[in-house]
């Protein structure tokens, strides 16, 4: 930071531009005075004036001018009029008046073109674009609020020279030297240390761009370079991307207009004459050739100098890319950190430009929190250029360590200290033990010990309220939330590797997951399949790390020459399925990604008909929040519908799977009628057909995250699509419709001759559309019939229960049931009367064990079945009142 002159600190409040400023503030307020007398005499008077020399030379102004006195002859404003004309006996007549300024006739005389033929203002003279004799309010006479600066103007700056090189040092360095260079006076203070900070604003730096970098960081001065960039980067974080505001204005301007008052006081040879120019010429005064022109002007001069920063002052990209690029290329923990928090900050508020450059200078660093942090920031982006720039970034780190980006994501991950038992204990005060832990169902969780061993669940209240100040509990629990989401994203990379065709080698599988206390407990809970040289397979499951057969015995352990692929079960038998669910129950494993449970989807002879487009999951109406939140946390592109663009028209709902080849889409459009939108988009959506089109990469996306993918337009037939494609594919998409649909669907004759999706979501009679509940069930409602045909004969309720093909019937104590499998709805019968029951988030979830832990749907319509079997001790009047009368049978 460069020092700051005593003496000129010690000027400031009676220095050469408070004597200016003051003797322009005299000159203005005399010229207040004079007005204000004037008019208390003739309100009119500047009136009269004008329209008198309009009589007089307004055509002799239009034929020297060239214009047609029609068109202009009653436009005399202001910019018109010369100045001269409120001073000419013609117009203001000869009456005696209040004497005027001398500065004022002065200035009347010298704005006058001398070539005209009449009474005429020079072209640039600033005094034709001001209404100073306008007939507005005359204002108030105040010797401190009428001067271009005024005295609070010149105390703030003052503190604000002395505050803000202390708090935001880069960013004071750097305005001052860029308005050091656009002064027309320029001092002999100039900082070349920018001149090597700038680069050319890209998003990607080139080759060149970083060993430039890296010739600066081996310089004799690189680490003050490097000190600068970081401060420079911190302030403008600081600024919320903003490189100037008031204060750093004042404080950087203040000097300039010093210096350029007290230079236009020698070249004039007094103050009065450095006034007068001040006001008759205020362009001699502007010190900046950029900077201060584009503010707002008054009547008198410049009066809002300095007093705010012009809103595009400063385009300093080249400065902010060369900060980037050289802090990444030292990529030391403190500038792996700087960028992180760059990054989150810049996320958040959605600052696209800004975020694209940080997070690709984060991505050069190839530093393992770097990557952790990408990862966590791809899950919480929802804008697509975003996403795009992360990806990008990954396949920087990527290229850098010479990995593909999945590889290097199982690398990256963080261990948190876990022990072999996924577990990590921490000491607390009073003889406390805290221990960090991933749950069942892949998150993170903070258990809380006493000194004899007993867990406390729930916690004391007591010890709650201490728990509060202790920061090592606290980190804690923020690293288990950590965790979770790490974990969110582990298991969503993994279950897609059916989609990227991902394969691991046994030394990279016993590095990345068998070794690894958090990916190990993944491992641990999935069926693989282990492939030899000569192509003879087999399926395992590591429960303890050693290899389990599909009957649960233990099994020839990993060979050094066989390859693992996660087990699909679309191709196996049914016995061989239900073996693995008999070991999973045997052993009481629940698998984050589902396998021996696993929906899976086939092609139909209905689809083979409509194909290439597949209507299994047209005419849906679903939730768009909803639905949109699903397919992003999928992976999918999804673009959310709104009135302002034609629904129909947009993009469909995406996923692209450049190791097939291919690239799934559902069209979907909004659903038009009262109530339809929430902040202008759409509340609800319909779906429409499910298609598959062509990707080619003349990259490699493994690598560099699918920059060079290109969508074909052809669709591809759905019999060319690969089977385990097509049935992942399609389990999201009844994820989505599953999840998000509101149980209505709409009638619309399929095929090339039925109505266009902008047409039938017009359809006026969405409140008729209803549900089929007695359709066979598929997908996931069958994967939850065939659990419920395991679990019910072992529940203590199970006389009172009957599964049939859709349902689940329950006897009550006082009336019967039916439970629909897909939807979760209970009707009463035998009226088939629609009975609601909303679950309860404060109780327990149900102890039966369940073998995947992803179907709320389930666990609802087990805690149902409890509930419904003894309904004589149902209490919650919301209930009851839905229930017919009792009779007395029933009662007794």
């Amino acid at each position: 930071m460069q020092q700051r002159d005593p003496a000129l600190v010690a000027s400031l409040p009676g220095g050469p531009l408070y004597r200016l400023l003051s003797k322009v503030g005299d000159m203005e307020q005399a010229f207040i005075e004079w007005r204000a007398l004037m008019r208390s005499r003739c309100p009119t008077v500047f009136e009269d004036a004008r329209k008198k020399w309009v009589e007089l030379y307004e055509q002799q102004r239009c034929d020297y001018k060239g214009y047609a006195f029609r068109e202009h002859a009653y436009q005399y404003l202001s910019d018109t009029i010369p100045l001269a004309a409120y001073f000419l006996p013609e117009t203001m007549g000869t009456a005696p008046r209040p004497a005027s300024p001398k500065w004022l006739e002065r200035l009347s005389r010298e704005s006058l073109d001398p070539e005209a033929p009449i009474p005429l203002a020079k072209r640039h003279s600033c005094w034709t674009r001001f209404e100073i004799f306008g007939s507005g309010p005359v204002p108030s006479v105040n010797s401190e609020s009428h001067r271009i600066i005024d005295l609070k103007w010149l105390a703030q700056a003052r503190a604000d020279y002395v505050r803000v090189p202390v708090e935001r040092p880069g960013a004071f360095r750097l305005i001052r030297q860029y308005i050091i260079r656009l002064t027309l006076y320029p001092s002999n203070v100039d900082d070349p240390v920018f001149d090597r900070l700038s680069t050319p604003d890209n998003v990607t730096p080139s080759v060149r761009t970083l060993h430039d970098r890296a010739a600066i960081l081996a310089a004799p001065d690189g680490q003050d370079v490097l000190t600068l960039a970081r401060t420079i980067l911190r302030d403008f974080d600081t600024a919320d991307g903003r490189w100037i505001d008031g204060p750093l204005y004042r404080a950087t301007i203040l000097p300039i207009l010093i210096l350029h008052a007290n230079n236009r006081i020698k070249a004039t040879g007094s103050v009065r004459e450095a006034a007068y120019e001040l006001i008759a010429k205020p362009d001699a005064f502007i010190p900046e050739q950029e900077t201060l022109w584009r503010m707002d002007t008054a009547a008198l001069g410049l009066q809002n100098l300095g007093k705010r920063p012009p809103t595009e002052l400063l385009k300093l990209n080249k400065i902010l890319c060369g900060c980037l690029w050289l802090v990444a290329v030292s990529g030391k923990p403190e500038d792996v950190q700087l960028l992180s928090t760059l990054a989150k900050n810049f996320q958040k508020n959605e600052k696209v430009f800004e975020f694209n450059r940080i997070i690709r200078a984060l991505g050069l660093t190839a530093d393992r929190d770097a990557i952790n942090e990408q990862i966590a920031l791809r899950q919480k982006t929802r804008h697509s250029l975003m996403l795009g720039q992360i990806n990008a970034a990954l396949a920087d780190s990527a290229q850098k360590s010479g990995t593909s980006i999945t590889e290097l994501e199982e690398r990256s991950a963080y261990t948190h200290d876990l022990d072999s038992h996924h577990e990590r204990a921490v000491p607390l005060p009073n003889g406390l033990t805290a221990t960090l832990s991933v749950k069942t169902n892949g998150s993170g969780t903070v258990t809380l010990f006493s000194a004899d061993g007993t867990e406390l669940r729930p916690v004391p209240p007591a010890i709650r309220a201490e728990l509060k100040t202790i920061r090592a509990y606290e980190k804690l629990r923020e690293e288990a939330r950590a965790l979770t989401k790490e974990m969110q994203a582990h298991r969503l990379r993994l279950e897609r590797s059916w989609l990227t065709q991902e394969s691991w080698t046994a030394e990279r599988f016993r590095t990345n997951y068998l070794a690894h206390p958090v990916l190990s407990w993944l491992a641990h809970r999935q069926i693989w399949t282990l492939t030899a040289p000569d192509g003879t397979q087999r399926t395992v499951l590591f429960p303890n790390g050693t290899p389990v057969a599909p009957n649960g015995t233990p099994t020839a352990p990993l060979r050094d020459d066989e390859t693992l692929t996660l087990w699909h079960p679309l191709d196996a038998d049914m016995a061989f399925v239900s073996q693995w669910r008999d070991t999973l129950e045997a052993i009481a494993l629940i698998q984050p990604i589902r396998q021996a449970w696993r929906e899976t989807y086939v092609l139909t002879d209905a689809e083979r008909a409509t194909s290439p487009a597949s209507l299994r999951y047209a005419k849906q109406v679903l939730r768009q929040a909803q639905s949109v939140e699903l397919g992003r946390q999928r992976g999918w592109r999804v673009r959310t519908l709104s009135m302002h663009m034609p629904s129909s028209e947009g993009d469909p709902t995406s996923l692209t799977i450049p190791a097939a080849g291919l690239h799934a889409e559902i069209w979907t459009a909004g659903v038009d009628g009262q109530a339809a939108f929430q902040h202008g988009t759409f509340t609800h959506i319909l779906t429409d057909r499910v298609q598959f089109r062509t990707v080619t990469d003349k990259g490699s996306w493994r690598h560099d995250g699918g920059k060079k993918l290109a969508i074909g337009k052809d669709t591809v037939p759905l019999e060319n699509v690969p089977p385990l494609i097509f049935s992942e594919v399609m389990r999201d998409l009844d994820l989505f419709v599953s999840v998000a649909s509101i149980g209505l669907e709409v009638t619309y004759l399929d095929g090339a001759e039925g109505r266009s999706i902008g047409e039938w979501r017009r359809l006026s009679d969405l409140a008729m559309w209803r549900q089929d509940e007695t359709t066979s069930l598929n997908g996931r409602a069958r994967i939850r019939y065939e659990t419920l045909e395991r679990i019910l004969p072992r529940l203590t309720i199970a006389d009172r229960l009957e599964l049939t093909d859709t349902h689940v019937h329950v006897r009550g104590v006082l009336h019967s049931y039916q439970i629909h499998i897909g939807t979760g709805n209970i009707f009463l019968d035998p009226d088939r009367r629609y009975i609601c029951i909303v679950p309860d988030p404060r109780k327990k979830k149900s102890s039966i064990a369940l073998p995947f832990d992803d179907d709320q749907t389930l666990s609802v319509i087990l805690s149902k079945l409890f509930l419904l079997a003894a309904d004589d001790k149902i209490n919650d009047p919301v209930i009851l009142r839905q229930f017919p009368a009792s009779t007395p049978e029933q009662t007794s």
